[in-house]
């Protein structure tokens, strides 16, 4: 007989890999998430997990019963939901990297929140954005692809990222027109090693040659104040880059990269209505301001 208890022990383990990030999302003892665990294995019949040191990892097996166990968390909720109150309610988690939340996604949520005042909405913007495979997040904007998980990927939108610094800064050192003439001038980068650093934002690591690393950092928002007060030179996406007051693109045509940004959602939770509402809510809202993100024609 399976029991409740020990599938949620597999939900818990399965999004957190370890036995005290998973014991501690059950407010239980790592012992406990051990003695449920084999006692589901034993009613199985079957490997759940393979362990490698403190990492526990899905087996077939155990990702096949995952995925029902995901649909019918979902189906639960979805008719907890349904039965609350009329129109669309409960609480949907948005994970979108610093900038795209706080400059494009933030200031026009008021627009979705009008039309569902009893969705409430979790907006998390960390340096890098929660994984939706572990169910931290619902929907996640992401300038990688995934490529695991029961994922749905689309593209959202398109941006440009290119070299920025104010007139202020520009003033204070030998005037630039060419990569040769970059030599010696101060760079606001990226810190590399970090863990779940964005494959995608790799370049941005190093500076381009004859650029100095004076500061690097995590933060766009970071990185676009210190342009502002003129200490450095920083690549950054058209939308951060072309709202610094003075600010102007450097090397224009030779320093210029795409960047995309991913509409991601759970397999689980896309036929939610209120996940659906969002995605084609956020859908229309960049279609509609998508001068915001510049222009991504040109040759990158």
């Amino acid at each position: 007989m399976l029991i409740w208890d020990d599938l949620r022990i597999l939900l818990a383990l399965a999004r957190n890999p370890s036995l005290r990030a998973a014991s501690a999302t059950l407010n239980v003892d790592p012992t406990t998430v051990m003695r449920r665990l084999a006692r589901l294995s034993e009613a199985l019949d079957a490997t759940l997990f393979e362990r490698n040191g403190n990492h526990y990892r899905l087996t077939e097996r155990g990702a096949e019963l995952l995925e029902r166990i995901e649909r019918a968390e979902a189906a639960i909720q979805e008719g907890v939901e349904s039965s609350d109150r009329g129109g669309l309610s409960g609480v949907i988690r948005i994970g979108a990297p610093e900038s795209f939340a706080t400059l494009f996604l933030a200031p026009l949520l008021h627009e979705f929140q009008s039309a569902n005042p009893s969705v409430l909405v979790d907006l998390i913007t960390p340096s890098w954005v929660p994984d939706p495979v572990k169910r931290e997040v619902d929907v996640a904007i992401l300038v990688d692809r995934p490529v695991r998980g029961a994922l749905t990927a689309r593209k959202l939108a398109e941006t440009t990222l290119q070299l920025y610094a104010t007139e202020e800064y520009l003033d204070r050192y030998p005037p630039i027109s060419a990569l040769d003439d970059l030599e010696g001038h101060r760079y606001i980068g990226y810190i590399r090693g970090l863990p779940q650093m964005s494959q995608a934002l790799e370049y941005t690591i190093h500076p381009l040659p004859g650029l100095v690393s004076g500061l690097r950092t995590t933060s766009i928002a970071v990185q676009c104040n210190l342009v502002r007060k003129g200490r450095g030179i920083a690549l950054l996406p058209y939308y951060a880059g072309t709202r610094i007051p003075g600010s102007r693109v450097i090397c224009p045509q030779s320093v210029r990269f795409k960047q995309s940004f991913w509409l991601v959602v759970r397999q689980d939770v896309r036929q939610n209505a209120r996940v659906t509402a969002f995605i084609k809510w956020l859908t229309d809202v960049v279609r509609e301001h998508r001068d915001f993100f510049g222009d991504v024609s040109a040759k990158t």
